[in-house]
């Protein structure tokens, strides 16, 4: 499960995913996009919006799917919830949570961090440049696992993946599109296509 606000998805989400995909020999990855974000402001565009784009994203790999569960709910999002409804339904897969090192880095700061790892394992998501703090790499230490002994586990561990080194975000993807610049490259082609026939990102 990868969760996020997509405002908009571009490759840094859908290439280190796919990385992890590989790396892991997962069967699929969901994309959740965030209705109601607890931690930071709310995106301007809407859920829907974003929904949409991620569906466009997705599209062409078979492993990749929108998950639309945080968009039918009418409280703030918070991963723990999330994961542990996938749990409930999936009580004896082998459940990945994908997320950056800047948010491993912070992730004491999270709603009941502390039973992420009873429901799923971490997907460590590593690039070049972005080092682990003294909360993060004691977390690490102690639940880091090889991709090859978390298989058949379905939780409780934290595995690093290498992933591609993408110097994307959606902040600066969205000043662009502001300016009236087109993004190709930095999104995928049907996502661009949508992008340059709305007006929600231009100013």
């Amino acid at each position: 499960m990868l969760g996020g606000t997509f405002d908009p998805i571009h490759v840094g989400h859908l290439r280190p995913a796919l990385d992890v995909c590989h790396a892991l020999a997962l069967d699929e990855v969901r994309f959740v996009p965030c209705h109601l974000t607890p931690h930071r402001p709310q995106p301007e565009r809407s859920s829907a919006l974003r929904a949409d784009m991620v569906t466009l994203a997705v599209d062409a790999v078979a492993a990749f799917v929108l998950d639309d569960r945080e968009m039918r709910r009418d409280v703030p999002s918070y991963t723990v919830d999330t994961l542990g409804a996938l749990r409930g339904e999936h009580p004896d897969a082998e459940l990945y949570f994908l997320l950056g090192v800047d948010s491993l880095n912070g992730l004491d700061r999270w709603h009941r961090w502390s039973e992420l790892l009873g429901l799923a394992h971490l997907a460590l998501m590593r690039r070049p440049g972005y080092a682990l703090n003294a909360f993060a790499a004691a977390l690490l230490a102690e639940h880091g696992l090889t991709a090859e002994a978390a298989r058949g586990r379905p939780c409780g561990g934290i595995v690093s993946v290498d992933t591609t080194a993408l110097d994307v975000s959606s902040t600066a993807l969205r000043a662009l599109l502001a300016a009236g610049h087109d993004p190709k490259y930095l999104v995928p082609d049907s996502v661009r296509e949508f992008l340059l026939n709305r007006t929600e990102y231009q100013e």
